[in-house]
């Protein structure tokens, strides 16, 4: 029979966990009113604790969540001068007639989150740059031989257009691997946007093949109707390239590779046996091989963060990166494999509403459009600067040029008319471009501004870049050049 002195000493252990608990916590009425804060929440660095749950505006619905349903979830950010928003989260639960809320900050812990992101793309670009090796000797050899052959054979037209046609495709190729990289590179956390599964693994075909190699035969099966979803399309991009390696390593003697998109409709059966919250409308990605798959106890531990079988130098984040993904995003993700019977990675995502079939497709436009304004091309690589020059004075246009930001200001300053248009390299010998912007306006001149440059993001910013100015990305087309200079032009 329990006494006094029993409940007593339970009474006092409760409190004394309460208070000695690490993260802040505290009890509230029944009409949520704090009754008892711990050590943690009356110390909470820079944040009223109470004032926090009985007041703060940001927490309302919180609170009426609380008081209706016994149980509440809310993350707040907090702006801090000259460092990241402070990120808390309040969570409250029912116990008998009272609330218990415990208060967490979690910076540090999304900043991790934010970093193993990051190290993740580290990998994935990893793989690409070791197979870009190969593909760029490939794509370089009949640029230097064709080269050479066409200055040799220079008077028989011919073999001198086939040549040419041989430079360009290989060229084209070569321009188009770099885009592709670039792109996957600077891709970070975006706003969800109408986003179609079949067409980015289509895009993604040639960076699949490359980060799993020759020895594994890549095989692409879509739905012909294609559906959208609504995702953040880099993260899509990461999940994607993360499980095509993990397929690439369960073969390591060569094998297949299937990826299959389609269109399905879950009833609540088949939603519950996936994982799926509910039943409806999703688009499958289901990514398969032929490797040697995983054992039971492998298989258990699969969506761990850092859990990896590949030794010192695996993350453990690839199917931990897809599973948050997945839920984030409003799917499910299940995995089917056995020990010498390949792995299956599956994953449903919630389908979009189809849009309009009365939306008018856009009207291609054939001819390059025309000139004849002054352009100021501003540029350090001879090559560049003489191509860029030659296709815009084909266009119509009269062109001046520089290889400095000096040079541009001395041309600037002999031209007697306006120049309309200023087109420059981001990164100059001795200035920015957008160092030159200020000096022209200085000069006497006001043109409109069009960059081009092939650094990558963190470099541009560094250089006063901002992601406002229009940019054309090198390597770029005639055409694009063509059309996005008279874009500016026109604006």
């Amino acid at each position: 029979m329990r006494d006094d002195r029993t409940d007593r000493g339970e009474h006092d252990l409760y409190r004394l966990l309460f208070e000695c608990f690490d993260d802040a916590m505290a009890i509230l009425d029944d009409r949520g009113r704090v009754q008892h804060l711990n050590r943690a929440a009356r110390h909470f660095d820079g944040l009223d604790v109470q004032r926090l749950i009985e007041d703060d505006a940001d927490l309302t619905d919180f609170r009426a969540a609380m008081l209706v349903g016994g149980r509440a979830c809310v993350e707040i950010r907090r702006p801090r001068a000259g460092r990241a928003p402070r990120v808390v989260t309040v969570q409250a639960r029912l116990l008998g007639a009272s609330f218990l809320v415990l208060v967490r900050d979690v910076t540090d812990s999304r900043a991790e989150a934010r970093e193993l992101g990051h190290l993740r793309r580290v990998e994935s670009l990893g793989y690409l740059a070791a197979s870009m090796v190969h593909d760029f000797n490939n794509m370089l050899t009949p640029i230097l031989f064709s080269a050479a052959l066409l200055e040799q054979h220079a008077s028989e037209e011919r073999v001198r257009t086939a040549l040419v046609a041989d430079i360009r495709a290989s060229a084209e190729r070569a321009a188009a691997l770099v885009h592709q990289v670039l792109s996957f590179a600077r891709r970070t956390d975006q706003t969800p946007k109408r986003t179609n599964i079949a067409a980015t693994v289509d895009e993604m075909r040639p960076l699949i093949a490359r980060v799993v190699g020759e020895s594994v035969e890549v095989a692409i099966e879509s739905d012909a109707t294609r559906g959208d979803v609504i995702v953040d399309r880099g993260q899509l991009e990461h999940v994607i390239l993360n499980l095509a390696a993990n397929a690439r390593d369960a073969m390591p003697r060569g094998g297949r590779l299937t990826i299959r998109t389609a269109n399905v409709a879950l009833g609540e059966f088949e939603a519950d046996a996936r994982g799926c919250a509910s039943a409806g409308a999703y688009v499958s990605l289901v990514v398969s091989d032929t490797g040697v798959g995983m054992s039971p106890e492998v298989r258990e531990r699969i969506f761990e963060r850092f859990f990896t079988t590949k030794g010192e130098g695996g993350t453990g984040l690839g199917l931990a990166t897809a599973h948050r993904f997945v839920t984030k995003s409003g799917g499910c993700i299940s995995v089917r494999s056995a020990q010498g019977d390949g792995t299956t990675v599956a994953i449903y995502l919630p389908r979009a509403e189809p849009l309009p079939s009365d939306a008018a497709p856009p009207t291609p436009r054939a001819d390059l459009p025309r000139g004849d304004e002054t352009i100021l091309v501003v540029e350090d690589d001879e090559h560049v600067r003489r191509v860029v020059r030659a296709v815009l004075e084909e266009q119509g246009y009269a062109v001046l040029d520089a290889a400095s930001a000096d040079g541009a200001i001395a041309r600037a300053r002999a031209h007697s008319g306006p120049i309309a248009l200023l087109l420059t390299d981001v990164v100059l010998p001795g200035a920015c471009g957008r160092v030159l912007v200020g000096e022209l306006r200085a000069a006497g001149q006001d043109p409109k501004v069009l960059f081009m440059s092939g650094h990558t993001e963190k470099a541009l910013e560094q250089h006063g870049f901002s992601p406002d100015d229009p940019l054309l990305r090198k390597a770029f087309s005639p055409s694009e050049l063509a059309r996005k200079v008279r874009e500016v032009l026109d604006d």
